[in-house]
This record gives C-alpha cells, structure tokens and sequence, in this order.
C-alpha cells in the first residue's frame, strides 16, 4: 500500500497514492464478460483474483484501523467496477449496511481527473482525482454525502465495501 493519509474536509475521510501493487496488471486483465448490470449504466463482478483480493483485503485493514472501525464482525466485498459514461449518483451517504465505502481508481491516460467523486461538506466539497492507481476511503456516516456527476468516458475502478451484515444485497 502506498502512502495514506487522512484528510479532514470537508469531512474526515482517506486518500491514498499508489494504492495497489500493480494497477496496470489488473487492468491488462479487466474482464470481458461475467458482468452484473447494475443500475444507473453501472456494471460490476466480484474480484476473483486470489492475490488481488489478498492485496485489497490487506489495505482495507489498514483504512479500518485509521478509519477506527476495529470491530471483527464486518464482512468486506471487493468489486471491480465499470461505469458508462452517462454513469451517475446523485447526492446520498451509501445504503443502510455499508460501515466502510473504498474505492481504488484505474484510470486509462492522464488527464480524467474530474471524473471522480465529490465529496459534499455543508460548506466545502472535495472531488477525490480520477487518477490511476488513487483511492479514497471513508466510515459512512451522517455526514458522509457524496455524488459522482457523468463524464465523458468510461470509469473503471475496485471499490472494497465493508459491511455490518454477511449477505449485503448489491
């Protein structure tokens, strides 16, 4: 895991660089098929890869002991994740049953940062960069809205959930 820090605004939440191991090797193997259409021009599928889990269950044990979320009964599921270009969330703070929203960007070229998530403040608002290999993690919260506005291209990306329940609905 890269290096990881904790951001304060415009709430308390993680922003690492470099991320995993080697984010090209997992985008050299992006699936073609076995996708879930989700909503909203979102698809996704579980990470399959054995030593890419292992990578991503090593750091999401790192965001949950910055993050202070030590408790042993929540369930992690890593999904990569590809988004259409008319992909969008409107302001919310995740579903009942997520304690721990992560995600690792994969992005394919330089100069798509505005294609990542806001994170929305009462007075401030952060966008956390599209960029390859950046990720952002935060405990979910009252306090902890965000939005993803559609872009012009695709978004490909893992987002590593922590749940208080062992069969979340996805």
């Amino acid at each position: 895991m890269g290096s990881c820090r904790i951001v304060a605004d415009p709430w308390q939440h993680l922003e690492i660089d470099d991320a995993l191991l080697d984010p090209r090797a997992v985008l050299d193997a992006w699936p073609v098929d076995g996708w879930q259409d989700g909503r909203l021009c979102r698809k996704f599928q579980r990470v399959a890869n054995a030593s890419l889990l292992d990578e991503l269950l090593s750091i999401g044990a790192g965001f949950r002991c910055m993050l202070g979320l030590e408790q042993p009964e929540l369930y992690p599921v890593a999904l990569l994740v590809h988004d259409a270009c008319d992909y969008r969330i409107r302001p919310h703070r995740d579903c009942a049953g997520k304690v721990l929203s992560s995600q690792i960007y994969l992005a394919e070229g330089v100069g798509h940062e505005d294609r990542g998530v806001t994170l929305l403040g009462r007075r401030s608002r952060r966008q956390i960069p599209y960029s390859l290999n950046y990720g952002y993690a935060f405990a979910v919260s009252k306090h902890s809205w965000h939005e993803v506005k559609p872009c012009d291209g695709e978004r490909k990306s893992i987002q590593l959930i922590y749940y208080d329940t062992p069969t979340p609905q996805l």
